[in-house]
């Protein structure tokens, strides 16, 4: 079944490394996989984003209204494609803000209004920060793309590329170090987003 994922976020916060895991865990299972990133001035704060089309599709680029996902790693990166989610959707969204020095505080948008602007669209929402997926453990390091990548798997089930021991043999293989905490980042996601859809 088609799928389309829009992960979006500020340079450094792996949004490419994320949408290479989903593109190459799918691509095991479905005949038609595209991983498009486009990159701003990431070195310098700036936007990425990173489209990936699952099953049958003629741009890279997914059109309005037709993302099944929206992976936020960051509050008000969540707003900008917020025309591009289907009715019914999933919006995953990190609450951790990144405010750039151009914008000012009061312009910048809280979790309630973004919660607010996606209800309203009828869309499944998700907010979360990485302090509330430590295990009550404050010392663990957690990789915030790829507990995202473990929020997605627990609500997305049905998707046998998303399987929590197929992504974690992948983490396995993609990752040169840091591999421990990888894997304590997806199921520390993973077992939150089962908490919350039970």
């Amino acid at each position: 079944m088609a799928k389309n994922y829009l992960i979006t976020g500020i340079g450094g916060q792996g949004v490419v490394t994320l949408g290479k895991l989903i593109a190459e865990s799918a691509k095991k299972y479905e005949k038609g996989v595209s991983l498009y990133p486009i990159k701003g001035m990431a070195q310098r704060g700036g936007i990425i984003t990173a489209f990936i089309r699952v099953g049958d599709y003629v741009s890279p680029l997914i059109p309005e209204g037709e993302a099944d996902v929206i992976i936020a790693l960051e509050l008000s990166e969540s707003l900008r494609y917020i025309s591009k989610i289907k009715k019914g959707g999933l919006l995953l969204c990190n609450k951790r803000t990144f405010i750039p020095q151009s914008i000012k505080l009061k312009d910048y948008p809280t979790p309630d209004e973004v919660e607010k602007y996606y209800k309203e669209l009828e869309v499944s929402i998700v907010l979360f920060n990485s302090d509330e997926i430590k295990k009550n453990d404050p010392s663990k390091v957690i990789y915030e793309n790829i507990a995202m990548l473990g929020l997605l798997s627990a609500f997305l089930p049905n998707e046998p590329y998303l399987d929590p021991e197929i992504m974690k043999n992948l983490i396995k293989g993609y990752f040169k170090s840091h591999i421990p905490e990888n894997i304590y980042s997806f199921e520390a996601g993973y077992e939150f987003g089962k908490g919350l859809r039970m």
